[in-house]
């Protein structure tokens, strides 16, 4: 009889360190798939990367696309057939249609620009050359958007427009690479140009 009491008094401690044991696997496990659950939501909103991945993939579904521009093959050679050479999944608009760069253009929504969320692409012609192209950006990423031409074309010049706001310009290709400082005013289009060298 005593023998069984020791032996019983033995085991307890014994179950007791197992259901222990069993409930740090079971919260360790639920941990493991909640951080796995919230990770890329986390990612997803509380991140610059994850908030641009959502917002291009918000802008896919709706049937945009993204495109991706390398300035330094950016000439006025470049005619209006090579855009569906280029980008045959882009769907661009082509027009006469007169402005202070040509007279005709091609222009096409798009879901991003390089990866960058962006709202459209318009490519500009004079007498069947390349003379500008204008790419419309979400304002939200006019930062990023500077500090990827930085990546790409190096560090820009700056000059000033009549109204006193400064611009960046990057040399690309044949021609230059324009867009507001820093600081975009109420009245300021978050936009970026591409101008083709004169002469």
């Amino acid at each position: 009889m005593t023998t069984t009491v020791c032996r019983f008094t033995m085991q307890q401690p014994i179950i007791a360190n197992e259901g222990i044991l069993m409930d740090l696997k079971k919260l360790a496990k639920r941990a493991f798939w909640t951080l796995v659950f919230l990770f890329p939501f986390f990612w997803l909103v509380f991140t610059d990367e994850g908030q641009r991945f959502g917002d291009v993939l918000l802008l896919k579904l709706t049937g945009r696309e993204e495109v991706r521009i390398n300035f330094d093959e950016l000439y006025p050679s470049v005619t209006e057939a090579q855009l569906g050479q280029v980008w045959p999944d882009l769907e661009f608009q082509c027009q006469d249609q007169a402005s202070a760069f040509g007279s005709r253009l091609c222009a096409t929504d798009i879901a991003a620009f390089n990866k960058i969320p962006s709202r459209y692409v318009t490519f500009f012609f004079a007498d069947e050359r390349l003379q500008a192209m204008k790419i419309g950006y979400q304002r939200a990423y006019h930062g990023a958007i500077t500090a990827h031409l930085d990546g790409m074309l190096g560090a820009p010049m700056m000059s000033s427009r009549t109204d006193g706001d400064g611009v960046y310009q990057w040399r690309a290709g044949g021609g230059i690479v324009v867009m507001p400082q820093e600081k975009l005013g109420k009245n300021d289009e978050p936009a970026l140009l591409w101008l083709a060298k004169s002469g």
